[in-house]
């Protein structure tokens, strides 16, 4: 793990995923991401909450931009990048239809 990602912050987040951060937090609403809350966001900005982003979930947020970019739903993209997440490095996105995550 690098620590130049040790508690990135959403913003980061999102431009290195290539995404709004608008959308980065629609994907923390859907619970297809999940930060860790670091306390209130007092600049005004956002939804209230301030993120920080372990290397884990920097990484499935990553995942999750680059297959929608690939052209695939944000939920069918939210479900790889679970199986991921516990290790699968096969989804089958319909039957005989598989995406594979090296």
């Amino acid at each position: 793990m690098s620590g130049k990602h040790k508690g990135s912050e959403s913003r980061d987040v999102a431009a290195e995923a290539g995404v709004s951060y608008r959308m980065l937090m629609l994907w923390v609403a859907r619970h297809w991401l999940q930060p860790q809350p670091s306390g209130m966001n007092l600049s005004g900005n956002g939804t209230g909450y301030a993120y920080t982003w372990p290397e884990s979930e920097r990484r499935a947020a990553l995942l999750l931009a680059r297959l929608t970019r690939a052209g695939l739903s944000a939920p069918t993209a939210a479900e790889v990048v679970a199986s991921a997440a516990v290790g699968r490095t096969k989804h089958e996105l319909a039957p005989g239809i598989w995406v594979t995550i090296p």
